[in-house]
């Protein structure tokens, strides 16, 4: 990537973690509980108060949300230490499900609440992700896919230190 892109998109990232919408990590997702779609009864999102969120909003029948879960997987298979993805399904349970179980994903899916509807908003197009730093800060949404390249760029810093950790640990 031109040096000069990395910057304005560095910069863009610094600015926008500099104004978050929720603040002081008072975000409100943390009180809420889901119904879980996998082998959990509930989701909390306030147990993962102290990783940075990537709460991903989907629907059934969503292709490109399967792509987005391929490669939320294999980043969450190399940064889980820090970084925690969260499926949240909006539309018919049983067509979510249908979704969760063909992509193998291991982080945490759940069905969105009304409460969450009304925190969030619903969704203009899927997938639909909410970018949360380790303090609760919101950072950014993203509407629509990112490839798996993207997103180890976007958080390069946050799987380097789990690398260094891994790499420590084993040597």
């Amino acid at each position: 990537m031109n040096k000069c892109v990395r910057q304005v998109a560095f910069a863009c990232t610094v600015f926008l973690a500099s104004f978050p919408l929720w603040g002081a990590g008072n975000n409100p997702l943390y009180s809420l509980e889901l119904d879980a779609l996998m082998n959990l009864e509930r989701v909390s999102l306030g147990d993962y108060k102290h990783q940075i969120l990537v709460v991903t909003v989907f629907e059934p029948q969503c292709p490109w949300c399967m792509k987005q879960f391929k490669a939320l997987e294999d980043l969450y298979q190399n940064c889980a230490n820090h970084l925690q993805p969260v499926a949240v399904g909006v539309g018919d349970k049983k067509g979510l499900k249908e979704i969760v179980y063909k992509t193998k994903i291991s982080f945490p899916a759940a069905v969105a609440s009304p409460d969450f509807i009304a925190m969030v908003g619903e969704p203009k197009a899927t997938p639909f992700s909410l970018i949360i730093d380790d303090n609760g800060d919101l950072v950014t949404t993203i509407e629509g896919y990112v490839p798996l390249a993207k997103l180890r760029y976007a958080f390069q810093d946050v799987c380097l230190a789990d690398a260094v950790a891994q790499t420590s640990i084993s040597g």
